[in-house]
């Protein structure tokens, strides 16, 4: 069994343009960041990269491929 994100769930839509639209709500909506205290926070790609680049390497694993 593979599991997936389900996104797919919340893009799929009859009508191309509102699938479309989801799509890019979607990729376009920022990145989700966990703060030491649990609390999770919406922000930019932008600021969630410089804010990934100031974690120590343990935590900053948790968020980069391998």
């Amino acid at each position: 069994m593979e599991l997936t994100c389900g996104n797919c769930q919340l893009i799929c839509h009859p009508d191309a343009k509102i699938r479309k639209h989801r799509y890019k709500m979607l990729v376009e909506s920022g990145v989700i960041i966990q703060s030491p205290d649990g609390s999770l926070e919406a922000v930019a790609p932008q600021e969630a990269e410089e804010r990934i680049a100031n974690m120590d390497a343990e935590t900053r694993a948790l968020y980069e491929e391998s």
